[in-house]
Order: structure tokens, then sequence, then C-alpha cells
């Protein structure tokens, strides 16, 4: 009588506390036999070495994002402070033309009411050209230095497809372990 409205034990199973799943049995209970210690020993510590791999990874990955979140800061410092300098340039280049242009217009006016400086024109003139020159070849560099923002900027772009490959690698190998470890159990 002592025993009524209970449940019996055998409708836990092997869940240590949790109900059985299915009919509660009933009738006499027989005890299984319980597991080897060895063996339960032996599956402790092959599930404590995994942890402490498993916290060895994560350690691993927690450093390797914050050394790329570093490279990300000093990559973007990098892109502001070579922004700032083609901005330089380019105002640099801008002021010189006009400089150039301008004292060209004028030395085009004083030939023309000063025939001796015709010499002096002429050299200016191939400043001007020279000038020139360099101007588009700085025009080629800041291109370049645009194009190799542009492929810098697509490749921290990239940055979260390879975490999400590393993520996705690192939870198969997590199922394979897991696979694993129902194996060795069975």
């Amino acid at each position: 009588m002592a025993g009524r409205n209970r449940i019996p034990p055998e409708a836990f199973g092997h869940q240590r506390g949790y109900l059985h799943e299915g009919p509660i049995p009933r009738g006499p209970f027989i005890q299984p036999v319980p597991p080897n210690p060895a063996v339960l020993q032996e599956e402790l510590e092959i599930q404590h070495v995994e942890l402490r791999r498993l916290l060895g990874d994560n350690r691993r990955l927690v450093e390797d994002r914050i050394a790329l979140d570093r490279e990300l800061t000093a990559a973007k410092e990098e892109l502001r402070c070579m922004n700032l300098a083609i901005a330089d340039i380019r105002a640099e280049q801008e002021l010189q033309t006009r400089e150039l242009i301008e004292r060209g217009l004028k030395l085009e006016c004083d030939l023309h009411a000063i025939e001796p400086l015709k010499a002096e024109a002429a050299y200016l003139q191939g400043e001007i050209q020279r000038l020139s020159a360099i101007r588009q070849d700085l025009s080629r560099q800041v291109q370049t230095l645009n194009q190799d923002i542009a492929k810098l900027q697509d490749d921290n772009g990239q940055m979260p497809v390879l975490r999400a490959e590393i993520d996705a690698l690192h939870q198969e190998l997590l199922r394979a372990r897991f696979a694993l470890a129902i194996r060795l159990v069975h």
C-alpha cells in the first residue's frame, strides 16, 4: 500500500530522472545490470579531454577574432590616412595646375607685348607639359591606389564568409566527433 500512486523506478529508464517515453511498465521490476565503473570512468575521461580540446579551440578562435579585429581596425585607419593623402595630393595637383595655367596665360600675353620673352615662354610651355605629364602620372598612381583600396575593401568583405566557413567546418567537426563518440559508446 505504501507504493500506491508512485511511478515505478523502471519508468525512468537510463535517463536519470526523466520519464520514459511510452507506457509505464507494470509488474515485477527486473534490476538492470549496472554499467562497469571503469567504462564510465574512461568515457568521462574522454569527455574531459574533448572538453579541454574544445576549450582550447574556442580560445584560439577568440584570439584569431581579436587579431582579425585589430587588423581590420588598422586597415581602416590606413585607408582613412590614404584617403586623406589622396585628397591632399589632388588639391596640390589642382593648385599647381591652376598656377601653371595662369602663369602660361600671363606669359602668352607678355609674349605678344614683349618679343624678347619668347624663349622664356617656350621654356614655361615645356614646364607645363612636363607638369601635365607628372599630373597624369600622379593621376595613374591615384587610380592604382583607389584600385588597391577597392581590393582591400573586397578582401575585408570576404571575412564574414570565411568566418562562416570556419564555423560550418567547426560544426561538422563537432558532429563527426559526436558520431565517433556514439560509436565508441556502442
